[in-house]
């Protein structure tokens, strides 16, 4: 892999359908013993719910969750990644997307929930979406970011962004793509209540 591309990777720690995550999650986080914290309140994200005990990948709903873990992406592509074959795994993704089909994930939504599950530092989420290169990488950093981040870092680092116009195209269906740009898709992440099938904390 090309050192501009690796070079700023550390180190790894470890109908609206928003209404519905929010029950899920509360739901969850009263099994985690971490029901202080109010479901509909702004997550201070990963580090937040890391730093109480609670599974960040609880950020995405019960059943979305379930269906990536099942996916074959999941179990091949995404087994014992580390920072550097996370951002091999991203420069490779051709699309943007939630699920579709039978609730069949896209790799780009596996890829966010593995990030959930591995929370790299800041350092390397800043280094996604700063980067120039890979725009799917940029994407999956948006998106990490949006779910993880405090109001200010996401103001701070995606609203700069709505000015990316490289194409990309987002899956709607098994068979079905739509075009779109980087900078709409940043748009959905700052003005919409869900992307990807996956409800975004309020900013």
């Amino acid at each position: 892999m090309a050192s501009s591309t690796a070079s700023w990777v550390v180190s790894i720690r470890g109908a609206n359908p928003h209404t519905r995550a929010v029950t899920t999650w509360r739901e969850e986080c009263e099994r985690e013993r971490c029901f202080g914290l109010p479901a509909e309140a702004p997550v201070d994200r990963a580090w937040e719910l890391g730093r109480i005990g609670a599974n960040p990948q609880m950020l995405v709903e019960n059943t979305v969750r379930s269906g990536i873990y099942r996916s074959s992406y999941w179990r091949e592509r995404c087994f014992g990644l580390t920072a550097e074959t996370l951002v091999g795994r991203a420069v490779e993704l051709d699309h943007v997307g939630g699920t579709f089909g039978r609730n069949g994930p896209t790799p780009f939504l596996c890829l966010a929930l593995k990030m959930l599950q591995m929370q790299p530092d800041r350092e390397t989420v800043v280094g996604f979406i700063s980067n120039e290169e890979h725009r799917y990488l940029r994407a999956l950093g948006a998106f990490y970011l949006r779910l993880t981040g405090t109001g200010a870092d996401v103001r701070r680092y995606l609203e700069p962004l709505s000015n990316d116009h490289r194409e990309i195209r987002e899956r709607i269906s098994d068979e079905e793509f739509t075009l779109t740009d980087v900078g709409y898709f940043i748009d959905k992440l700052l003005t919409q209540d869900s992307c990807c099938d996956t409800a975004l904390p309020r900013i």
